[in-house]
């Protein structure tokens, strides 16, 4: 639980990053529920959810995602009231009624399993490749955004700590040297950059006469920020360091710096870098400012910021001057952010959507490997060019009312029937905000999910001469119309038909006229439902009897592995009102259509096998 506890996020306000993903989860696989969960040694608690409002958190012991954290690979449960591991858990028993999870374990750098992301659903049912594989990059990018945010909060308090104590003991430190006058302080940096602040000959005079009436505020102020100094006397060759600059170098009061010497405190590969700096200051009076690495007296490499420049006197150059500071911590810092932000440009670029950044200008900033390919061009036409240009003017004026919205503030969701290039292509998109400061918003990050055509009329309403009145599903008109659909689009090479039959309760279970029977049709419709894909089709053809269409089925195995999951779904007991009422289904499948052969063909093969063979 260390690396948990390391993370520093438990009992945290919710954040819209991990808000934002778990929406993308239940989006993308069609769920209702989608968790981000973290296991804690007692308690499995929700940084971020959909679906299950009000609750926070649920006993570790109770928890899906306690199974799911014992492995690297993603847990699929397909049917929770079938699974020995899981059928008598309160959440399947009782409410959410947990039927199908998928969790993607939360894996950090460490190798520690903290969490999951998971979707579940109220029925059986599975994902397809490309649903896993969307599962999987958002579980990397919510693990990355919890590593960062981690770093950031550990960060801050760090810094929260450590300043008041720097600032005391270096206060106590010049009480001890008196504070007077003509005390030795790092009047060299302030002099550097007095000096560099001045852009005439009135300003430099002027910060000349600051840096000699504020030695004691140079003194407490190189103290306290840490910034060292140095003087070279180019006549005398003297070089001078200040008690500051001694202290990063790890040298003794009794040390004499050279030039020779200070050049070769530089780690090797940076000599050349300082070298070069003074040659060019020497020939043109050009200040520098580098970050190199330097080793110590004492064999330490740290990070170093070296500010120098070359002070002439009628035209000739007499001295240089400089400033010196250990950046060591801000460096290290700066490389994770680097590293952890590579990591996460690799996760984005892996992720089947189109992901782009937009600064509050409309203009272009970053785009994935997704977008490139929609857009059919390279990054460097795109990148700096406006939203408006890329995406057309009318598409960019059929969003426009959403882009407000985001510009506002507002995280927005919508989808939409030609954010694409190519006929027929539907997405669901989704904008976040970016903030640079409070209240104001610095553009946002758009993610667009291709999703299938039936999805889009899901949300219309289905005419009422197709659908079916009891159960909501498609009606035989509904079949038809959704088969020339496919046939039209995709021909039937890959359309596999499953016809079922379910079996009518047992009469002992029927006490109340229809009712009973009416609600078992009702709740298997739902599990079939559940079983199938976004852009699958289920219809009710007769009092007990229904049809499954499954699109872009590679073979018949693939079919055959549908059949058996609702021949398992039907045998599961159906809790109506006070009773268990047992169920039973008969199932015919037919898979492919040679060119020229209709639709019709599919349905009569599969009405065929489920009458001349019981089962399947």
């Amino acid at each position: 639980m260390s690396s948990l506890h390391g993370l520093s996020v438990l009992d945290s306000a919710p954040e819209e990053v991990f808000d934002t993903i778990v929406r993308m989860a239940a989006r993308a696989c069609g769920t209702p529920i989608a968790l981000l969960s973290l296991i804690d040694v007692q308690r499995q608690w929700f940084k971020a959810q959909v679906g299950m409002p009000g609750v926070t958190e649920t006993a570790r012991d109770a928890a899906f995602c306690n199974h799911a954290i014992e492995d690297d690979q993603l847990l699929l449960v397909p049917d929770a009231a079938r699974d020995v591991r899981f059928r008598d858990k309160p959440s399947v028993r009782g409410p959410p009624h947990v039927r199908f999870y998928a969790g993607a374990p939360l894996v950090l750098g460490d190798g520690a399993r903290v969490g999951t992301l998971c979707v579940i659903d109220h029925h059986p049912r599975a994902l397809d490749g490309g649903q896993l594989d969307t599962l999987r990059s958002l579980a990397r990018i919510a693990t990355q955004a919890l590593e960062m945010r981690g770093a950031l909060v550990r960060e801050q308090a760090r810094l929260a700590d450590a300043a008041p104590r720097q600032v005391a003991a270096r206060a106590q430190a010049l009480a001890e040297r008196g504070l007077c006058a003509d005390a030795p302080v790092d009047d060299q940096l302030a002099y550097a950059l007095l000096h560099r602040a001045g852009d005439s000959t009135g300003g430099r005079a002027r910060a000349e006469e600051a840096l000699r009436t504020s030695q004691q505020f140079q003194a407490q102020a190189g103290l306290v920020a840490g910034i060292g100094g140095w003087t070279l006397d180019l006549r005398s060759e003297r070089l001078t360091w200040s008690e500051q600059t001694r202290r990063i170098h790890e040298v003794d009061d009794a040390f004499v710096p050279t030039v020779d010497h200070a050049i070769d405190f530089y780690a090797p590969e940076s000599r050349a870098a300082i070298r070069e700096a003074i040659d060019a200051g020497m020939r043109t009076a050009r200040p520098w400012d580098l970050e190199l690495r330097l080793v110590t007296a004492k064999g330490r490499t740290i990070w170093v910021r070296a500010v120098g420049e070359v002070v002439c006197e009628d035209g000739r150059p007499v001295r240089m001057l400089g400033a010196f500071q250990d950046v060591t911590e801000r460096k290290g810092l700066e490389q994770l952010v680097a590293r952890q932000g590579a990591t996460l440009r690799a996760v984005v670029e892996a992720v089947p959507a189109n992901v782009s950044v937009v600064d509050r200008h409309g203009v272009l900033q970053f785009a994935n490997g997704g977008f490139k390919q929609w857009c059919g061009a390279s990054r460097a036409e795109i990148l700096g060019r406006p939203l408006a240009d890329v995406l057309g003017r009318v598409e960019y004026e059929r969003s426009q009312p959403w882009l407000e919205r985001v510009a506002a503030g507002e995280t927005v969701s919508f989808e939409t029937e030609c954010v694409g290039r190519r006929d027929g292509a539907h997405w669901a998109v989704t904008c976040i905000p970016l903030w640079n400061e409070p209240g104001r918003t610095d553009g946002f990050v758009q993610v667009a999910h291709a999703v299938r055509q039936h999805r889009i009329e899901a949300g219309r309403p289905m005419p009422a001469s197709q659908r079916d009145a009891l159960t909501g599903l498609l009606n035989r008109a509904g079949l038809v119309a959704y088969m020339e659909r496919q046939m039209a689009e995709n021909g039937g090479a890959r359309l596999a038909v499953l016809c079922i039959e379910l079996a009518p309760p047992a009469p002992a279970q029927v006490h109340d006229g229809p009712a009973v029977g009416d609600r078992l049709l009702q709740l298997f419709a739902q599990r079939l439902g559940g079983l199938v894909r976004p852009g699958d089709a289920v219809a009710r053809l007769g009092r007990s009897t229904f049809a499954v269409v499954l699109a872009g089925i590679a073979d018949a195995l693939h079919a055959g592995a549908v059949a058996d999951k609702v021949s398992a779904a039907a045998q599961d007991p159906f809790e109506i009102e006070s009773l268990q009422v047992a169920g039973a289904a008969r199932v015919g499948v037919a898979w492919g259509l040679q060119p020229g052969q209709p639709w019709t063909l599919l349905l009569t093969r599969a009405d065929a096998l489920l009458h001349g063979t019981p089962g399947r």
